[in-house]
């Protein structure tokens, strides 16, 4: 797997179980906690192919943060129902419903020390989850008073919808920044491309590319503060 050479942790290349393979990842209580888990192995690939900052998914799927899951959670070993759902574990790991997988996520970005990359993480999540809200349906249910609760919550929905919106515009002009910063760091990444990658020109750049993406191999150090 190309794409996860730079990764601090090759848990893609242990032939054993992980927490023999780097016992100094599960010296932390948080990863510690996750060995009883039946998942244990998955969960941690995940984890290490997701949140990694030296990751190649955020090359391939650079703002689409649900794609990324799922090609990280295909390559730990998840598999997708006939529907295309999840099991119920992994899906409430990618919901950040799951406590313990969510404080193992955020011990493994506090170790890497790199701001930016938290930021990026963070705020795609916030994005993601106030995205999915405003896509809902404004609720058409009747109270006793008719139609008139049905205005009412049409009003109080687009309210709502209104902030999210203005929410969802302030995080994708952060998000803009940290892109900006993150990719700027990655000199030979940037010898690749004719232009910066940014959120509005990523597709069509990546399109000229010669298949497959995997082949871009990050360095040992990307980032300034590596």
């Amino acid at each position: 797997m190309d794409r996860y050479s730079s990764i601090k942790y090759k848990v893609h290349l242990a032939t054993g179980p992980l927490d023999k393979a780097f016992p100094e990842l599960f010296k932390h209580k948080e990863f510690a906690k996750l060995k009883t888990r039946r998942d244990c192995d998955q969960l941690v690939r995940f984890i290490m192919f997701l949140y990694d900052k030296n990751t190649q998914l955020i090359h391939e799927y650079q703002t689409d943060l649900k794609e990324r899951k799922f090609a990280a959670a295909k390559d730990a070993g998840y598999y997708q129902k006939a529907g295309g759902g999840w099991g119920a574990e992994i899906q409430a790991v990618m919901d950040i419903q799951d406590t313990d997988a969510t404080a193992a996520i955020m011990r493994f970005l506090k170790m890497q020390r790199h701001n930016v990359w938290t930021e990026i993480i963070v705020t795609e999540q916030e994005l993601f989850e106030y995205q999915a809200i405003r896509f809902a349906p404004v609720s058409k249910k009747k109270g006793k008073k008719g139609s008139a609760v049905d205005e009412k919550l049409i009003i109080e929905s687009t309210v709502k919808k209104e902030a999210l919106l203005k929410a969802c515009n302030q995080r994708i002009a952060i998000l803009e920044t940290l892109y900006t910063q993150f990719f700027g760091d990655n000199k030979d990444l940037q010898s690749e491309f004719e232009e910066m990658i940014t959120p509005e020109n990523a597709e069509r750049i990546l399109d000229t590319m010669p298949a497959p993406y995997e082949e871009i191999k990050a360095p040992e150090n990307v980032l300034s503060n590596s």
